[in-house]
């Protein structure tokens, strides 16, 4: 059973919290999910962020709001026939750049989407191990120009000592891809949640270590359009953690070691970042 991971992220640096979020599916259950979302979105491009104005290709600006939510429910029931829960990692973002700063290992985590990512990839593993798919082929995708190289790398270096490094892939593929789009609706969806509860709280740090999203029902939409994401018919809890500072502390000690027994990598990652950003140039004539 070969598998698809899909991932896309909502917010941005800039704001107090940011996701990155998304669902699994066999190439079987992939191929109806798409079905089902083209027969729902058509020629449309689905992005919920633009969802309800007048930037919307669905239309959605001229719509009522019983229109707007018995639209998202549809969509919702669709992102519900994946093999997963919704998956997702959330940070907030200013007590994530503070563990960053005091960090020994800053090259490793890269800001906070790349963080989140890197955080995506082990809790699908985790899915993937206790489900008993870990020897199946897996293609992760990503949206085209989220941090591209620095998830690849993030990615390749979180398989590469693995027996299953054969068996696992990366891409990445513009917005407009189909697939992605239910990813675009279970992290924004989860992003309005803790901007709510970070609006009224002042943090989304709620407790130590990871929080799953239901600890914030309370500010889960009254139209029913997150719950219409997040609850599964089976009744099993969504994988969508909040991670808190002292959860990527406790990181710190097995990211060193690594380095430590494997100084190349170190090495590269340095390279990395001491080349990023950097222009090539031209030859001269």
């Amino acid at each position: 059973m070969a598998l698809r991971i899909y991932f896309d992220g909502s917010g941005k640096e800039e704001h107090p919290v940011l996701t990155v979020g998304g669902y699994m599916a066999s190439d079987k259950k992939c191929e109806a999910i798409e079905d089902a979302w083209d027969e729902i979105v058509g020629d449309g491009l689905f992005h919920l962020a633009d969802f309800g104005t007048k930037s919307c290709t669905l239309g959605s600006g001229e719509w009522d709001v019983s229109q707007r939510v018995a639209f998202l429910k549809r969509l919702s029931g669709i992102v519900n026939q994946s093999l997963s829960p919704p998956l997702s990692i959330s940070v907030e973002t200013e007590q994530y750049r503070k563990f960053v700063a005091g960090s020994g290992n800053p090259h490793v985590y890269g800001p906070a989407y790349s963080g989140c990512a890197q955080l995506c990839f082990a809790l699908a593993e985790y899915v993937l191990d206790i489900n008993g798919w870990q020897n199946e082929e897996v293609a992760y995708t990503f949206e085209l120009g989220d941090r591209q190289h620095e998830i690849s790398k993030s990615f390749y270096e979180y398989v590469r000592p693995k027996p299953i490094v054969n068996k696992r892939s990366i891409h990445f593929l513009p917005k407009e891809t189909v697939l992605l789009q239910p990813s675009d609706l279970i992290a924004g969806k989860i992003q309005e949640v803790l901007m709510r509860a970070y609006s009224d709280l002042g943090t989304v740090e709620i407790m130590d270590g990871h929080i799953c999203i239901d600890e914030f029902k309370k500010y889960y939409s009254y139209d029913g359009t997150s719950l219409a994401v997040l609850d599964r018919p089976n009744g099993k809890r969504p994988l969508c953690f909040v991670v808190s500072k002292s959860k990527w502390e406790e990181s710190e000690p097995a990211v060193t070691k690594i380095f430590e027994l494997h100084p190349n990598l170190l090495a590269k990652r340095l390279k990395h970042v001491k080349n990023q950003g950097k222009r090539r140039r031209k030859p001269s004539v």
